[in-house]
């Protein structure tokens, strides 16, 4: 790896910068038609022309990129550093997330080239340190592009640290929710999804999600268990109400790195739902003893032993 490096010429490296501010032409003009046509990151299409153009955000992050890439054709090494490190963010999101896996590939892809760019921006200041042929005085416009970089850098630092802070402290609790602590947010999710019938009551709910609560939760109502997930923007749900579970058993115990496991199986069709509940402030146990109630059957351990439904 060091010798690849050390053998890099000077017009190669320049070549990895003016490759770089390629790519990022090309993404701008892929940006530019799927944002025309409402196209996001799962794939989904919903819009038109004006999608884009009343998109504000991605048209100011889509001329930064394209900047930025000019800014690596002439050889800017932060710009360098700033597109490498978006795109690699940008493919962990994606990977995370519900991204269709093409968008997923491309991104990676762009990754390699950026990544290529800043190893030729490091070269080619290396090698015309060395150069008397290249004069080592640096321009004024690129000294106002590092310095334009710099307070972009700091701007968006600023705006993930607040989206960050904003979706920790409004995504998905650690532990499960119950009746009286289900957030405000939790419940317009849930009314998003279509998931609650009208006059249905949740009485506990926890979501596996990092970030966004859409991505899996589990339900238990005073009617029934419901377990959701989403994918390529569709969510897909499954629910056995109460009086239609003949089997539950807890497959898994959680720990402090797992959730609790429970099995579900319906009477009317005979399949299973899995609910996933966290063991955390004792939620799971919680949770699985309100099915007890709700469903009057006994829970299955993993030992094989069956624990009977309380007294009155």
């Amino acid at each position: 790896m060091a010798n690849w490096f050390r053998n890099i010429t000077l017009e190669q490296a320049d070549n990895y910068c003016r490759s770089a501010f390629l790519a990022s032409v090309f993404f701008a003009i892929i940006d530019v038609i799927a944002g025309s046509i409402g196209i996001s990151s799962n794939g989904q299409r919903s819009g038109s022309l004006s999608t884009y153009l009343l998109d504000f955000e991605r048209m100011i992050s889509t001329a930064l990129i394209l900047g930025a890439g000019f800014a690596v054709k002439h050889h800017a090494r932060f710009w360098a550093i700033l597109l490498f490190a978006f795109f690699i963010a940008n493919s962990v999101m994606l990977a995370m997330g519900h991204g269709r896996f093409i968008f997923i590939i491309v991104s990676f892809i762009f990754c390699f080239f950026f990544g290529r760019s800043l190893v030729g921006t490091v070269v080619w200041h290396r090698l015309n340190k060395r150069s008397e042929e290249v004069p080592l005085r640096t321009p004024i416009w690129r000294k106002a592009l590092s310095a334009l970089g710099i307070l972009v850098t700091i701007i968006l630092t600023i705006l993930i640290a607040f989206g960050a802070w904003s979706e920790i402290r409004n995504g998905p609790s650690a532990a499960v929710s119950f009746k009286d602590n289900i957030s405000q947010k939790t419940i317009e999710v849930l009314d998003q999804l279509e998931l609650i019938d009208e006059g249905e009551e949740v009485l506990a709910f926890y979501s596996t999600a990092v970030f966004d609560l859409k991505d899996e939760g589990f339900i238990l109502t005073d009617r029934r268990a419901i377990g959701y997930r989403s994918g390529d923007g569709q969510v897909s749900s499954r629910h056995i109400a109460y009086e239609n579970i003949g089997h539950i058993e807890v497959l898994n115990e959680g720990g402090v790195t797992s959730e609790t496991v429970v099995q579900i199986r319906s009477l009317a069709d005979g399949k299973s739902l899995i609910l996933k509940l966290s063991p955390e402030n004792d939620g799971d146990e919680i949770a699985i003893d309100l099915l007890r109630a709700k469903t009057g059957k006994q829970i299955i351990r993993p030992q094989q032993t069956v624990i009977p439904r309380p007294q009155d």
